[in-house]
């Protein structure tokens, strides 16, 4: 089997340090569809690394991860990368999921496809932040910060939540959060005939099913909600 190496050095790796970059790498490969028809794997290797191939160039302390290259490379890593940066997020998400009643897993899942975990996107039709918000919509949602990830995030899960009380489904919430609750009006309650609003209810369905595969682990971060959701 194919693979290629990629070493993260570092001077020590500490034991704490250690379990919760195994946490990570887990969540975050569940969340790329590992074991999945047709996926390449992720292994990581912590501590030593006389394991690695001589090739590898492997850091004597530190991590590694390896890609098995049944998708490429690129994309994988990509991918990885995009997965890690969200589940940084995961227990703010898990917090803010728990005050406004909404599960964490699709706010993640929105999260991914919106901004790739990167809270300082601003798109060229002027949505920011993490939850891709527009300035009114933001400003009906309490959002006065929309570079904070906390705000940003509050007032993306006090609007979808909106959204789906309306609709009380998850594809026409989606729908409407991508392209317009006046456009779902527009084609009689149904998803629009977008190619990408299509796409993204399809994108976010799917992330929602992989990021809650690890939501044991995930949302395991659990003291009570630190504060009210609001309207």
């Amino acid at each position: 089997m194919s693979r290629r190496w990629v070493g993260l050095r570092s001077a020590a790796v500490g034991k704490g340090c250690r379990r919760r970059l195994v946490r990570l790498v887990m969540i975050a490969s569940l969340a790329c569809g590992a074991g999945e028809a047709g996926a390449g794997g992720v292994m990581m290797i912590v501590g030593g690394m006389r394991d690695a191939p001589r090739s590898a160039s492997a850091p004597t302390r530190g991590v590694m991860l390896t890609f098995d290259t049944g998708n490429p490379l690129p994309d994988a890593a990509r991918d990885l990368h995009t997965s890690l940066r969200v589940m940084a997020l995961a227990p703010l998400v898990g917090d803010i999921a728990r005050a406004c009643g909404l599960d964490a897993a699709l706010l993640l899942a929105v999260i991914h496809a919106e901004s790739a975990g990167d809270p300082r996107v601003i798109s060229p039709k002027g949505a920011v932040g993490l939850m891709q918000l527009m300035p009114a919509t933001g400003a009906q949602y309490g959002l006065s910060d929309p570079f904070d990830a906390r705000q940003n995030i509050l007032a993306g899960a006090r609007f979808l939540g909106g959204l789906l009380q309306r609709y009380r489904a998850r594809e026409l919430a989606l729908a409407a959060y991508n392209a317009g609750e006046g456009a779902v009006a527009r084609h009689g309650g149904r998803i629009p005939p977008y190619d990408e609003t299509r796409a993204y209810v399809a994108k976010v369905l799917r992330l929602h099913a992989r990021y809650a595969r690890g939501g044991e682990v995930a949302w395991r971060a659990g003291s009570a909600s630190t504060g009210r959701c609001g309207s």
